[in-house]
Parts: C-alpha cells; structure tokens; sequence
C-alpha cells in the first residue's frame, strides 16, 4: 500500500475536517472528491483508490459515530427514491452471490454500497445544511472547474505546461483512460475528468441549477456564460444532446417568459460558437454513428440487446456486459426485474420536477433533482456505469438539499 502526494494532502484534509465540529468542513471535501476523478489517494498493488471513495468511507464513520442531528422532517419522494435504489441495489448483490460472481465483481458492489450509504448519511443529517451552504457548496464547485477547465485546455493544447505540482495534485492516474496525459494536441476540456463526456453532463446540470436559483446566487449570468462556453468546448455529443433537451423539458415545466428573455445573450452565444466551428454538430452529432466510436457502441448496444432478448427475466449478472447505454446494460444485466426497481427510482426521483407547484418554489431540491436528471440521461446516453462520481456527487447534493 503506497500513498500519493496527493493522498498525504488529502488525508490531512479529512482528519481536519473530521475533528471540526461543523460538518460544512468534510462536506464541502466530500463533494470535492466526487469531482477529482482523476486521483488516487493510495495504490493497492495495482489498483487505485480514489478520494470520492475515501472521503464518503470517512463522512459515513463520523455520521455513525460523532453525529447526533437528525432531519425531523422527511421527505416522502427522497425516502421512496432513496429506496428504490437500495432494492435495485439489494438485487444486484444477491444476484451476484446465488451466481457466484461475488468475487469478481465484489470491489465494485462494495463501491455502490458506500456511496449509497454515504447518500441516506447525507439525508439524515440534512437538517444541518441551509440553502445557502447548498448554494454555496454549488457555486464553489463550479467556479473550481471552470478554473481548472480553462487550464487543462491549454495545457492539453500544449499552450501551457502541464505543471509536474498540478499533475501530482489533480491528474496523478496515469492510466490510459485519462485523457490529460495524452502525448498529442488534444483541445477538449474536461476539466478534473477522466474524458470530456463526464463533464459535459455534469455541466448541463450545474447550468440548470444557476439559472433555477439565479435569483439566490450571485452573478450567476456571468457563471452560466462560462459554463456554456465550456460545454461548448467539451465537444461532447452526449452534453449537446442533454442540453438541448433538457432546456425544451425546463421551458415546458418553468413556463416563465422572462427566463426565455434572459437565456437570448446566451443561446445566441452557444450559436455564435457553433457557426464559427460549422464542423462541430457534424462530428459530435450528425455524422457520430459513422465513426468509429458510434459503429463500436452501435455494435455493443446489439450485443446487449440479445443478451437480454435471451435472459429477459433475471439478466446474467452486473458487470457481465457492457452497452453504451444505462437503460441496455441494466437490461441485460439485471433483466425486466432489475429494470422495474430501478424504475421505481427512475419515477420516484423525477416525479417532484413536473408538479408546477412545486417548480415555482424555486427550491434547492428541485435544482439538485434537475441535476440529478441530467446525469442520468447522460448515463442513458452515453455514461453507463452506476458507480459514475458525477451521478453519485448530485445524489449527495440532492440528499443535503431535502426540504430547502
């Protein structure tokens, strides 16, 4: 077992946190970790352990043990959310064992099973955060990965170095699914992610949460200006696609024109990049079946569709195939079963976003539930990994968040 540079700083960090009184302190490093993708804390032989992974283990101990504030008021949509999940979860490992996969596949239920412990932690403690924390927590995380976007751009533009401190701080996976660390000219930003496609979801979700609450957070067009202005330079189908969708389903569900009066400077922007770079919607959407990448996901989406055609009730067990989509893979991983408790999340967590009521309170709920919604179509379109830290950091924020 060896601990990175990083992993040292980061350790420092937690007991900080952990022996502060207040619980803002290792939340706001808890949502931090989440966004570190690209780090490991410690090296077992030859795998890596990540800070979301460390940091949710710590927050859950100190939960347990040390904290006594509990949420008076519940939430009936997040505890039917919440156990949705668990049951979809709940099969998965026991699938697993009566198939005898366990041991493959162990590590990484182990993984789900701490985030959504570290989730129900974060709900029960929920009481102690304001809006404001949560508005803050938010816009924090957001202008740090603008930050750090903006240099990753040029520094895998090879425009600016990439400084060996930055590297050991916020890049030191070097393995071959990070893309910081190729050799060529790459102009994609992606901030403190493995590939931009990550990113780009997570940047559609913090986009909707800014303008839902712009009136509670400060200067909060100039961070959607940038936000979009990243988006756009992630060439990522998968965010374009969410964005363009979600930004229908938000006008249809927020029916306020003013926002539509407000967002012009803006979408007008968005075009402006996307008439001076015409070639941008041709390679990242219209022609993205024809490459390489769109004929291999085409191919494993077939694949996983006759594995589920020939294993439609149970599926052949998590993490045994793989599609480009969420909805396939569970298919056929889990079958119709998996895919009926996981639709109990599915509806249970989006349900709350289409009551008009609720929408004109302008909550911090209901911003982190657009958040949430916009992961999980990324995980539909693209994303199709459970364990995803993107997914897991807006469930996090949506735990703190019930009830405000």
């Amino acid at each position: 077992m060896t601990f990175t540079f990083f992993g040292i700083i980061w350790i420092s960090f937690i007991i900080w946190a952990f022996v502060d009184k207040r619980q803002n302190a290792l939340v706001y490093i808890l949502l931090f970790s989440m966004v570190l993708q690209c780090d490991n804390v410690v090296i077992l032989g030859e795998r890596g352990i990540g800070p979301g992974i460390v940091t949710s283990i710590v927050y859950i101990i100190k939960s347990v043990f040390f904290v006594h504030s509990r949420s008076k008021e519940t939430c009936l949509r997040y505890n039917v959310s919440l156990g949705g999940l668990f049951l979809f979860f709940m099969y998965i490992l026991v699938f697993d064992i009566l198939n005898g996969d366990f041991e493959n596949h162990g590590l990484q239920i182990a993984q789900l099973f701490i985030y959504l412990s570290c989730t129900f932690m974060l709900y029960r403690n929920s009481v102690s955060f304001s809006f404001i924390d949560i508005d803050r927590f938010i816009k924090t995380i957001t202008i740090f990965l603008l930050v750090v976007g903006l240099f990753q751009f040029f520094a895998t533009g090879q425009i600016l170095p990439k400084f060996e401190l930055i590297t050991d701080l916020l890049y030191n996976d070097t393995g071959p699914f990070v893309y910081y660390h190729t050799q060529s000219v790459y102009w994609r930003v992606l901030s403190t992610f493995m590939e931009p496609s990550y990113y780009s979801t997570l940047l559609v979700g913090l986009f909707f949460y800014v303008l839902y609450r712009e009136k509670y957070i400060k200067k909060s067009y100039l961070l959607m200006v940038f936000i979009l202005v990243e988006l756009v330079l992630t060439f990522s189908s998968t965010g374009y696609v969410i964005f363009i969708v979600f930004m229908i389903i938000y006008f249809v569900l927020v029916g306020k024109i003013q926002y539509i009066v407000r967002l012009i400077p803006l979408l007008l922007i968005l075009m402006a990049f996307l008439m001076y770079m015409p070639s941008i919607l041709d390679d990242v959407i219209f022609n993205k079946m024809e490459t390489n990448s769109g004929m291999e996901r085409n191919k494993m989406n077939e694949i996983a569709m006759e594995v589920f055609n020939n294993n439609m009730l149970y599926g052949i067990g998590y993490k045994e195939i793989r599609a480009s989509s969420f909805v396939i893979s569970v298919a056929a991983e889990c079958g119709i079963i998996g895919l009926f408790l996981y639709s109990i999340f599915f509806v249970s967590q989006n349900i709350h976003l289409l009551n008009r009521r609720v929408i004109a309170k302008v909550s911090c709920e209901t911003g982190t539930r657009m958040m949430v919604a916009c992961c999980i179509m990324g995980q539909f379109i693209a994303c199709p990994d459970l364990e995803l830290s993107t997914f897991w950091l807006t469930m996090y924020l949506c735990s703190i968040s019930a009830n405000k």
